[in-house]
């Protein structure tokens, strides 16, 4: 008894462990179905004997597929919306057949292709050929092609092949699209019962932006020396920005308008410098300077005017002044950073006549100033 009724407990939970998950299964939303399919069977008229590898495709275009060798097609992934189905083969005559798409459902379209008639093939010709990358050279498929004068709109398959049948013989202008290449168009002509090949090249469209700003580059150097100059303050008129040299005496504007610009460097201790430029958009325009310093410098020697000796120690003063040095063991002497302007510069030294000399000194230059003392007797 108490078997027959812990088997009665356990039949009860095991349907209503199953209850539970059914009901849990059906809970799960199903996604509605967004796209239908083409599907049917190409046969031959008379026989009933299917046709394996006949051409079928859709207007407007969804994809180009052939028969198997049941004679049976499918398009897949096709939008909702009205179609004319097209069935052709070589030898046959080719079919269309009008067929509304509905989503998650199979919409079909089966055809009995007639043996053409051999005198009304003369009539036509064909076009065919490969759609192909101009970059990469690799076939490209689903590329939509129309012709005009209005022949059919077809896609190119899966080997990047098309071909559009029974034309009428004549000029035509066939037209190439696929979204992330550039529309292409060519010219054919059709001669009665020949194939035209007509390969087309597709260049992918560029996306790139193109630039709108360009830069200023170049490097700063001491025009006396040809050693670099770092921290001279580099600036541009129409105004930029401000900007200073770096260690290795280089500058850069970057984003910068097109258009004419003066740019002008400063540094103290050094004349102004400026030099006109034109940016263009996307390239870099270069603007070097050599930069002349703003004061000169005098140096010389002091000798004995008899024996032409080196004098040490004789006292050097400037007029207008500057400073007060003392020749070193050479009888040599050198004043720096000296503003431009005219001088006298006098010598005095114990046991020698005083002596003086006029010069002149210019920006970044070296005056020479030698001078020749008479001891006293």
């Amino acid at each position: 008894m108490r078997k027959i009724i812990s088997s009665i407990i356990t039949f009860f939970i095991i349907v209503s462990l199953t209850a539970f998950s059914c009901s849990k299964e059906d809970s799960t939303p199903i996604e509605p179905p967004t796209h239908g399919a083409i599907k049917g069977t190409v046969t031959e008229s008379g026989t009933g004997n299917v046709l394996e590898g006949a051409n079928v495709f859709s207007v407007p275009p969804s994809s180009f597929v052939k028969t198997d060798a049941s004679g049976r097609y499918q398009i897949t992934t096709v939008e909702p919306g009205d179609y004319a189905v097209k069935a052709g083969k070589s030898g046959y005559d080719t079919l269309l057949v009008n067929v509304s798409v509905v989503a998650g459902a199979d919409a079909v379209a089966d055809f009995v292709l007639t043996k053409s008639d051999t005198n009304k093939n003369k009539n036509y010709g064909q076009i065919a050929g490969t759609i192909i990358n101009s970059k990469t050279f690799v076939p490209i498929e689903n590329v939509n092609l129309t012709s005009t004068p209005v022949t059919s709109s077809i896609t190119s398959d899966a080997f990047g092949k098309y071909v559009f049948v029974n034309v009428i013989p004549g000029q035509y202008v066939i037209k190439s699209e696929k979204i992330g290449f550039d529309t292409t168009s060519i010219n054919v002509n059709v001669v009665v019962g020949q194939i035209t090949n007509a390969d087309i090249y597709l260049t992918e469209t560029d996306t790139t932006v193109p630039p709108t700003t360009g830069v200023i580059v170049g490097t700063v150097v001491d025009a006396q020396s040809s050693i670099v100059i770092s921290g001279a303050s580099v600036s541009t008129n129409p105004a930029t920005s401000t900007v200073f040299t770096k260690d290795d005496g280089t500058y850069s504007f970057s984003n910068i308008l097109p258009g004419d610009y003066s740019v002008s460097v400063t540094k103290l201790g050094f004349q102004e410098a400026s030099a006109q430029i034109t940016v263009v958009a996307g390239n870099e325009s270069r603007a070097d300077f050599t930069m002349i310093t703003s004061t000169g410098s005098i140096t010389g020697t002091v000798t004995d005017d008899s024996t032409h000796l080196p004098i040490t120690g004789v006292n050097i003063q400037t007029q207008p002044g500057t400073s007060s040095i003392t020749t070193d063991s050479l009888g040599k002497f050198t004043f720096s950073n000296v503003p431009p302007a005219s001088y006298t510069i006098s010598a005095k030294a114990s046991g020698y006549s005083d002596a003086t000399l006029s010069v002149v000194v210019t920006a970044g230059n070296i005056t020479q100033a030698d001078i020749s003392m008479i001891a006293n007797k």
